[in-house]
This record gives C-alpha cells, structure tokens and sequence, in this order.
C-alpha cells in the first residue's frame, strides 16, 4: 500500500466528529480546507503489503491542509494543470475549534461560529 492523499475531501469549511454520546469538536475553517480522517497513521499504511493487513484501532487520524497540489505528476500522465498547482507564497490557515454538546445542529453552530 503507498499512502497517498486517500480520502482527501476538498472546499470544507467545517468538520466535525462526534463521540457516541453525541457531544463532539467541531473545527471550523473560514475560506476553507482540505482534509481527511482515516482510522489508520501513515505508518500503518507504510508498513502494510495489502489493505486486508490493516487493523483499524479507536483512533481517527485527522489531516488538515490549506490545499494540496492537484493531480498529475507528468511521471506516468499530463502534468498538473496550472489553476490546479501549489506556488511559492505566503499562505494563512486560520482554525476556530468548538466543543458541540449532542443537543447542537452541527451546520447552524458552524455557520455561527463563521458569521455566517
């Protein structure tokens, strides 16, 4: 198995996980992210010949990027198209990090916490 960006989700603005009570975190993220949570590490993955040798345990690996290159390396395909590449800048991230009670809409407390 190489790690690749596997489950990357894209134009997020917030994400949630919430435990079996209901209550939960909530991140919201003003101009976006990219993101994605698997139930293994990259080291899982490093260290696995095939997926039915992959275990998932009680942890969520959560990654989170302003934005990442798109595809095509020009290695095996056409390279990247150019609205599409990372450049060379100076890049802000801003994270707000909430605590949501079982009781709360996740999308109306996001869009509050937003201003939105």
């Amino acid at each position: 198995i190489m790690p690749q960006e596997n489950g990357n989700r894209t134009d997020v603005e917030f994400i949630s996980f919430r435990n079996s009570d209901g209550n939960g975190l909530l991140i919201a993220a003003p101009g976006g992210v990219q993101f994605s949570a698997l139930p293994y590490s990259v080291l899982d993955l490093w260290e696995s010949k095939h997926t039915c040798d992959l275990t998932e345990g009680e942890s969520i690996y959560l990654n989170i990027d302003l934005f990442q290159r798109g595809l095509g390396t020009g290695s095996c395909g056409p390279i990247t198209r150019p609205e599409y590449r990372v450049y060379p800048g100076r890049y802000k991230l801003t994270l707000l990090f909430a605590s949501i009670s079982k009781d709360e809409e996740t999308a109306a407390t996001a869009r509050a916490i937003l201003n939105y």
